[in-house]
């Protein structure tokens, strides 16, 4: 049996041209060390955090550094509190007093709104103007004003407009003790002992108001109380913020117009307003009322 063979052909093709190795770029993910991740963060914390230019800076101030400050917005606060709640227990002896029903004491209570009503359209533009010194000075100014004219027993035309000065004066330090104590540390803790000074005035209020008027023929002589205490008040701002009184924040008066307006049109603003406007309504009806309904109660009796 014969053998055959098979005979392949291999064609092997020329070679290539040579590939020099170190002509090739290779791209390989670059590693971050530790120094350069620390370093490109302080740098975005750095481009970040800077304020765009013109910018007013806030830093929170330390409560050891405004103590006095503070104290002053404390005590404002806290007659704010004697002032309001003594209202409504004066009630059934301002009736007789100048012989008016009901619906000439609402007159009271809604030109003391009115007052709260101005102070809220223009505080903004005052503080731009003279500053959290000037415009406490001036609401205590307007407060003191009031309880002197309604220690007088004026016409009762001219001590309803006394409620109005009042409502005034309030609102301006009432605005400005929230904002003020509301920048300092700790904000939380402050508010809360503003807050609770302006119960502790309002509680005993009341308390010193019927006692006067109930025991004496004239009630107006609580008065006289408020108004050495508004003095007192006068006196602690006008030393509080006698180094920066008058001087408003710089470019402030330039800029008020265009932040009231993005305040009235906050719709948290808005929302906060409405509950505080029921809310302290309220309140406020259902002090001034209390006093009136139990004096009709005993007569019923």
């Amino acid at each position: 049996m014969a053998s055959g063979s098979t005979t392949a052909t291999v064609t092997i093709p020329a070679p290539t041209e040579a590939i020099e190795l170190s002509t090739l770029k290779t791209s390989r993910p670059s590693i971050p060390t530790p120094s350069s991740h620390h370093r490109n963060s302080d740098e975005e914390r750095t481009t970040g955090d800077e304020p765009p230019e013109g910018a007013t800076v806030f830093t929170r101030p330390d409560v050891s550094t405004v103590k006095l400050q503070l104290l002053a917005m404390n005590f404002a606060t806290f007659l704010a509190g004697v002032n309001d709640a003594s209202t409504g227990a004066l009630v059934p002896y301002l009736q007789p007093a100048y012989n008016i029903g009901l619906l000439f004491v609402a007159l009271v209570y809604l030109f003391n709104f009115a007052g709260w009503t101005v102070a809220a359209f223009t505080n903004i533009h005052l503080t731009a103007r003279i500053g959290t010194g000037g415009v406490m000075l001036l609401g205590s100014t307007l407060q003191m004003l009031a309880h002197a004219l309604q220690l007088w027993k004026s016409p009762f035309p001219l001590f309803v407009i006394t409620y109005f000065l009042a409502g005034v004066g309030i609102a301006y330090q009432d605005a400005q003790a929230n904002s003020f104590v509301g920048g300092v540390n700790d904000a939380h803790r402050w508010l809360g002992v503003l807050h609770a000074l302006y119960g502790v005035g309002a509680l005993i209020s009341p308390l010193m108001a019927t006692n006067i008027a109930s025991r004496t023929p004239y009630w107006h002589y609580f008065y006289s109380i408020l108004l050495g205490i508004a003095a007192v008040n006068v006196g602690i701002i006008a030393w509080a913020f006698r180094k920066s009184m008058g001087r408003g924040v710089a470019g402030a008066k330039e800029t008020a117009n265009k932040d009231f307006k993005r305040t009235v049109t906050n719709k948290t603003v808005l929302i906060l307003s409405a509950f505080f406007f029921l809310y302290v309504g309220a309140e406020v009806t259902a002090g001034g009322l209390l006093p009136i309904l139990t004096q009709f109660e005993v007569e019923l009796t």
